[in-house]
């Protein structure tokens, strides 16, 4: 265990995250170069946990690992876990205590996580090529992103199929992910199927709308923020813009 001076000084936190009522994670990134961990044999990233109630601080050190997504949460085996995910994958796992174990990258994503959720027992992430993933366990993932094909499916130029950049969810059966293109889909726990946006939406001045944050709120509705600052509010296929485009990326929505 660590004090919150050893866990963080000399540390910028760059992402946060409530992983339980006692238990907050952030990861926290050196403002030394690389060459002054390298001659220490350590390494300048850090995944770090904060139980409330003992007081006691714990991390666990990386490489170089960009500005990843957080999330956590209770698994069935009645283990918390903490998750940062980019372009790999670092773990916090709490059974006496917090304790740190480096997982490989995303062998589901082509390329690196855009977000994290923990949703009912299990992480759900999501990526390139209308990719979302369940986390089975440790280093192990399950892809989720097939398409029922009686629901018309969008003609993307070039043949390109977009990205997913936010998920969130009610449930484990109602999960909701925005990305490029136009596209909002909707996981029902057993297949991914497309939300039909307003064409006001779809028209926009500025381009076509880009899903960047998503939120099942507490309200029961859905809330989705774009590029290009529209907001959008719905659920089960009925869907308004409350919120038209004004060149402003909303890029974060909380709940």
């Amino acid at each position: 265990m660590a004090t919150a001076s050893e866990a963080l000084k000399n540390f910028t936190i760059t992402r946060g995250a409530v992983i339980s009522p006692t238990q907050l994670a952030f990861f926290a990134q050196s403002d030394s170069d690389d060459e002054f961990w390298q001659a220490q044999g350590r390494f300048p990233d850090r995944l770090v946990a904060h139980d409330l109630e003992t007081g006691n601080w714990a991390y666990v050190e990386f490489s170089r690992f960009g500005v990843p997504q957080i999330a956590g949460g209770t698994l069935d085996s009645g283990h918390l876990v903490t998750l940062a995910a980019g372009c790999d994958i670092a773990s916090l796992h709490y059974k006496q205590g917090p304790n740190g174990s480096e997982q490989s990258a995303l062998s589901a994503f082509e390329e690196c996580v855009e977000d994290l959720r923990f949703i009912g027992r299990h992480f759900y992430a999501v990526g390139d090529n209308l990719t979302l993933a369940r986390r089975l366990g440790i280093s192990e993932w399950e892809r989720l992103h097939y398409l029922d094909e009686d629901i018309p499916q969008p003609d993307y130029p070039d043949g390109d199929i977009p990205a997913l950049f936010a998920v969130d969810g009610f449930s484990e059966d109602e999960i909701y992910a925005s990305g490029q293109d136009n596209t909002l889909v909707h996981y029902d726990g057993e297949r991914l199927t497309y939300e039909m946006l307003p064409e006001v939406v779809k028209e926009g001045v500025w381009g076509k709308f880009i899903g960047r944050a998503i939120v099942c709120a507490p309200d029961g509705q859905v809330y989705v923020g774009g590029h290009s600052g529209e907001l959008l509010v719905g659920r089960h296929g009925q869907w308004r813009m409350v919120i038209p485009q004004q060149l402003r990326n909303i890029g974060c929505i909380d709940h």
